[in-house]
Order: structure tokens, then sequence, then C-alpha cells
């Protein structure tokens, strides 16, 4: 698949099977730096038998390579997965449903070996995707990110066979402070948060072109006073210990009690501790919809980049800055829109959960 076209829109949404352009009548694109594939839903006219090559490239099971573009840039090469044919008064449509290739990863039980001793982030990772490869190049599956080390050895790994893949891979990758997200031709990549970066722009509250709408839901329902873990180490299934933790900004007499193991996301840190941070950030997590694919800055919207937010609707008033996990772009009748899914960045720093709202 071609990195560029020429010509087109920065505005506008092109949809690619091979060569081939594609009309499509909307179209919604979910870029994200953590879940291990893009996605991309988009609804096309349909006139049966009309073009035959269409019709083949686009039959139920066909596995077919395409590609999205913003503009004349590509965002992501994919698989089309879901294919749903329907007839209505109004006419005949296919709605396509594709996922970067890591797909393949993320549905896939636990590959052999199951068991390594002594081995890297990377080399376990190297050794479980080798099988899925990208455009046929073994080895080339794999990418690590700019600027990030993959760190030490894993004394031991083990998966259960009943496992699945990418729950194996992701707490692996957790206990390193690392990512797994994929890049836009489709292959593994190992990452890491960049709270730090320099903001995209600053969102005010203002009813205008950017933003038309401020709403944000917060339960605190999701979030206790202490958190109790009952640990087994993966070394010996009869040493067991209890962690325990309290999240101090819970008035309530609230509380959680769960089993773990040292495999947990965070190796070496406090197991309580990381469900705690963990249930305050799903807590604080939220979608805020704009009205434009592009930043302040005139960028793209661009997942693990950042937004500074001043809003007194979210009792923001100060402004904070969020880090940007997910960016939805959609396209249809109304026009263009984006729904950016945004996280306090101290929520990947292993800091003190800072609470915009306090």
């Amino acid at each position: 698949m071609q990195d560029k076209l020429s010509g087109k829109d920065k505005n506008s949404m092109t949809f690619m099977i091979g060569s081939r352009e594609v009309f499509i009548e909307s179209g919604e694109l979910v870029k994200t730096m953590d879940t291990g594939a893009d996605a991309f839903t988009c609804t096309m006219p349909w006139q049966i038998g009309k073009d035959k090559e269409l019709d083949k490239i686009t039959k139920p099971f066909s596995y077919t390579q395409c590609g999205v573009y913003i503009g004349n840039d590509l965002q992501a090469e994919m698989v089309i997965y879901g294919i749903e044919n329907s007839t209505t008064i109004q006419g005949t449509v296919k709605k396509l449903d594709c996922f970067s290739k890591t797909a393949d990863i993320i549905d896939a039980s636990l590959r052999y070996p199951f068991e390594q001793n002594n081995v890297t982030l990377l080399e376990r990772i190297e050794t479980h995707c080798k099988e899925f490869f990208i455009d046929g190049a073994p080895n080339q599956s794999v990418v690590v990110d700019t600027g990030v080390d993959v760190g030490g050895k894993f004394q031991r790994v083990f998966g259960e066979p009943t496992s699945m893949e990418w729950d194996h891979l992701t707490k692996l990758a957790s206990q390193r402070g690392l990512l797994l997200s994929c890049t836009k031709k489709g292959e593994l990549l190992i990452t890491k948060a960049r709270p730090d970066s320099i903001p995209v722009g600053t969102i005010e509250e203002k009813i205008s072109e950017l933003a038309s709408e401020y709403s944000a839901k917060f339960n605190g329902r999701d979030r206790f006073y202490r958190y109790e873990a009952h640990v087994t180490s993966s070394k010996s299934s009869q040493s067991k210990f209890i962690q325990r933790t309290k999240d101090l900004s819970v008035k309530q007499p609230r509380f959680l009690t769960f089993s773990a193991d040292d495999n947990l996301p965070g190796e070496g840190m406090n197991a309580a501790e990381w469900r705690k941070n963990k249930s305050a950030a799903d807590a604080m997590s939220f979608d805020f919809p704009v009205n434009s694919w592009y930043a302040p800055n005139n960028t793209l919207w661009t997942p693990n980049s950042t937004v500074i937010i001043k809003s007194q609707t979210l009792n923001i008033e100060n402004g904070f800055k969020f880090l940007i996990t997910q960016v939805k772009f959609t396209l249809d009748n109304f026009g263009t829109r984006a729904t950016l899914s945004i996280k306090p960045p101290s929520v990947y720093t292993g800091e003190p959960l800072e609470e915009p709202w306090r």
C-alpha cells in the first residue's frame, strides 16, 4: 500500500483496496496507542453484479487487504474481516469492518513455547509473533519505537496453552512500563506513553468550530478507599502474601479484595497499588468530541500526544494537560469530526495520580 496519495483535500477520507479507490458513504477510523490494532468501519453503496471485481474482493471471508487515508497520507493498512450486506427500500449497501493486521495476534491463543527463561520482552514477542508475518517477511513483524528501551531479561516467563497471546504479551510489556500498539503498516509496535510531550494546543470552553459539546460522566463507585491484594508467587504456588494500599481521595468506606500473582503488570510494584491506580485511571477517563480532524496546531489529532483543556462544565477552570489515548475520525452526512479519548498523564508515569478536579 503506498504511503501517500496526491491531490486529496485534507478533510477527505479515502478507502483503497489494492490500487483501487472505493467510494464510501461514511467511514469511522479509530487509532489507539494501547489496544494493539486500529479499526475502520465504512459503508459503501453496492450494485449487485455490476462490478464483478468489487464483488470478489468484498465477498465474505475474502480477507482482502486495504488502506485508509486522511488527506494524502496513509493512516492504516488493514484487512477486511467483517462484511455485512443489506438491502432496504433505500438500496443495497455493504458495511465493512477492517482491522490492522495485528488483529491476528490479538485473536490467537498463546503460541509455543509456553515457557522461556532469561528472555527480554523483545525476544519473547519475536518468538511468539514470527508466524504473523507482515508482507511475508519473517522477523519484520515487530518494531521498537524510537527512544524505547525494552528493559532487562525476565527470569522466567510462563503462559497456559489456553491463554490468549495478546493478554500474555501485554502483561509482560506492562511489567516494563511499555505498551503494545501497531504501526500504520500493521506491524506490532513496542512503545511507551509520552505524557511529557508538548501539547498540540489548548481547547478553552466555548461552543465554536473546534468543540460543540462539553460533557463527561464520572462514577465514584468505580473507586475504593482500600485495596487488598492476595498475591501468589509464580515461583511457588505455596508462597502467598497480602498487599494493601489506600486511595485517600475516596471519602466513603469502600473496600476491594482481589487475587493476584506477581506476574501482574508492574512487576516489583505493589499489586494493590497497581489496582488502585488502574481503577482511578478508568474512572477519570472520558471521551471528548471535537469538530475537526485537526488539532489547534493544524496537525492531525494523534494518540499518545497531549492537549490542554479548560472547561468550567468539566470542573477544569484552570486548565489541565490530558494524554490522548485514542482518536476516532468520523466522516458521514454531517461532515467530519473526531472524538478524543483522554486520561490524566500521571496514569502512565507511576507518580501519584493528578486529579484535574481538585
